[in-house]
């Protein structure tokens, strides 16, 4: 299968469980959003109840999006709303289902934003901007997050590498990432 191509994508995958992706999302959105607006996305196959301040955008028998409405809470998606962005959106679905759920996404957002996507899957799906690897030497790798990574713009260990040096290599320049 043909990945498509989503220059305006930073996309964060990581090495399984706690390996420090939300981190490295919230910070890169903190840094970023003074300047951009951030549209901001958490991708999982986990099923939630959804929250009192969660907007349901889009419900069918392959995905749901909903967008958050509140920072207060402490899901993924909060966080990424608490740390600045613009938008945030949680979009559960199977992988199978993901190239169209993330493709409807798409059609909810401004055309050429910037998004911050956290998701080990949507890597084999879309070739984004931007593909960083989040990494804990201590968290044990899942089978289905897989990653090769020599296609990735860098491996970061959250607990270690510091995040102003990452910053200084990102640009979103003519509606893409770039990692310089």
């Amino acid at each position: 299968m043909m990945k498509k191509r989503v220059g305006n994508l930073l996309l964060i995958a990581g090495t399984g469980k706690n390996s420090g992706k939300t981190t490295l999302a919230c910070g890169l959105i903190s840094h970023f959003s003074n300047q951009l607006q951030i549209f901001a996305l958490k991708i999982s196959t986990h099923k939630h109840t959804p929250a009192d301040k969660e907007l349901l955008l889009v419900a069918n028998n392959n995905y749901s999006i909903y967008e958050e409405k509140s920072a207060l809470k402490e899901k993924d998606s909060n966080r990424m709303l608490n740390a600045g962005a613009f938008r945030s959106f949680y979009l559960e679905c199977k992988n199978e289902n993901l190239p169209d759920a993330f493709d409807h996404f798409l059609t909810l957002i401004p055309l050429a934003k910037p998004i911050i996507v956290e998701s080990p899957a949507l890597y084999h799906f879309i070739e984004p901007g931007v593909f960083m690897i989040a990494d804990h030497p201590g968290v044990a790798l899942k089978k289905q997050e897989i990653i090769d990574l020599t296609e990735t713009n860098l491996v970061i260990d959250i607990n270690k590498d510091t995040l102003p040096d990452l910053y200084d290599s990102l640009r979103f320049k003519n509606n893409e990432w770039l990692f310089v």
